[in-house]
């Protein structure tokens, strides 16, 4: 699983120990200052789970949490605060929050609450930070056995197929022409210098294997005129 943490935080030294702590733990960070800056960005993201302040310029925690909901945003969000009241953690949990954080919060407590969340949003599979394994939609490809299962149910895929597929999870998000895919997934072991229309093939083989619907893929998108994309879809709407 690529696990992008996305942080909304204006206190720019909360911000650097927050990215700095997280990154340590094997996570990805995108900081934002505020709330509309997170939102104008979030069609691309696609986080795993928000960290997101309450006191903030402009619209407030809660009210970005609300729009992320209204939005049908499913993913976790953490919020943050230097107030200890009852009142704003009601709030919060009904604004749409999954959890409450009070400053100053350890490091281990607030890793302990990351990874309990993202284990109870995507399940016993969703991995912490820096295990062997990715996670998207009902599927889970393990490095350490080489193994695509969905819903606990191995699927069969062939080397280059896990290769293509490994390849894509580690570079979510990023748009790849089928030169550049031929170069990673073929030639980083065997010079292989074919023609780039194996990656068209290769891939809608992938694609039965992976998209309820082939021909409308959820996961591994083709960008007209460029090449290749894939998107797990955490956090769209």
């Amino acid at each position: 699983m690529n696990t992008l943490i996305a942080t909304v935080e204006d206190d720019l030294p909360v911000a650097k120990g927050l990215k700095l702590t997280l990154e340590a733990a094997g996570y990805q960070v995108r900081h934002f200052p505020n709330g509309d800056s997170f939102l104008d960005t979030l069609p691309g993201l696609s986080p795993s789970l928000l960290l997101l302040d309450i006191r903030l310029p402009g619209r407030d925690g809660f009210q970005i949490c609300r729009e992320l909901r209204s939005r049908g945003c499913r993913f976790p969000v953490i919020m943050l605060t230097a107030r200890d009241e009852d009142m704003d953690k009601i709030r919060g949990l009904e604004d749409g929050a999954d959890d409450y954080i009070v400053k100053p919060y350890s490091s281990g407590e607030l890793l302990s609450r990351i990874h309990a969340r993202l284990r109870r949003s995507y399940g016993e599979l969703a991995p912490s930070a820096d295990s062997g394994s990715y996670l998207f939609g009902s599927f889970s490809l393990s490095k350490e056995g080489m193994s695509l299962k969905r819903d606990g149910r191995e699927i069969d895929l062939t080397p280059i197929e896990y290769k293509l597929l490994l390849f894509f999870l580690k570079n979510e998000g990023r748009i790849f022409n089928r030169k550049e895919i031929l170069g990673s997934v073929w030639s980083a072991e065997n010079d292989y210098h074919g023609d780039e229309r194996t990656v068209d093939v290769h891939i809608r083989h992938l694609r039965t294997k992976i998209e309820e619907n082939p021909s409308h893929p959820r996961f591994l998108k083709t960008i007209r005129g460029v090449g290749y994309s894939f998107r797990s879809g955490v956090g769209r709407f």
